[in-house]
């Protein structure tokens, strides 16, 4: 799923998500997605970017994407629910790798658990490169463990060029900026968004 963008709410009271709201495939690769609307409901997990992963052994990568709208959970749902930015709910063990991705919703509601970028994840494999996480009292993963590091940052320094900029300056393997990856700049709104080519 490439250059995906949402700019409705969505309202679900099962799986809602602004990207996608459940998956189980067992590879699976979201680049360059953002989500600008509000995101309501679930029983299970919520997010902005993908609701739930339901893939035992699968490899989810997120990249270059992130969610600006706000998350609520009203609902009690199961024991294990989870509401995040990038990721409400991964609910068996896999491989999860999200990179250059940031939220700046605010989360709201009853899910058990609530992070600014995953909610809940089972025993999987987790790691965060080069994300970042609004200081606004929640941790970046609700429940579960992770391998990286993970930068936290106001709301106000999200919305200028200096984090613009960090955003661009991501590296892979081969010492560049990955060419199927968009890069950033400031939207009218003031947050970072896609530039269009």
């Amino acid at each position: 799923i490439i250059n995906c963008i949402n700019y409705m709410d969505v309202k679900n009271n099962d799986r809602p998500a602004g990207i996608v709201g459940t998956s189980n495939e067992k590879t699976m690769k979201i680049i360059n997605c953002i989500n600008y609307g509000d995101i309501e409901g679930g029983n299970y997990g919520l997010s902005g970017i993908l609701g739930n992963y339901n893939t035992s052994g699968g490899n989810l990568e997120i990249l270059n994407s992130c969610n600006l709208g706000n998350l609520n959970f009203p609902n009690y749902g199961i024991s294990y629910s989870g509401c995040g930015g990038i990721i409400g709910l991964n609910q068996y063990t896999s491989k999860i790798t999200l990179i250059n991705c940031f939220s700046t919703g605010t989360i709201s509601g009853v899910a058990v658990y609530k992070g600014n970028l995953i909610g809940h994840t089972a025993n999987s494999q987790l790691e965060l490169i080069n994300t970042y996480n609004i200081d606004n009292g929640f941790k970046e993963v609700g429940n579960g463990s992770y391998e990286g590091t993970v930068e936290t940052k106001t709301l106000e320094e999200i919305k200028t060029q200096g984090f613009v900029d960090l955003l661009n300056s991501y590296k892979d393997d081969s010492g560049n900026y990955p060419t199927d990856w968009k890069k950033w700049t400031l939207g009218e709104n003031g947050y970072p968004t896609f530039v269009e080519n």
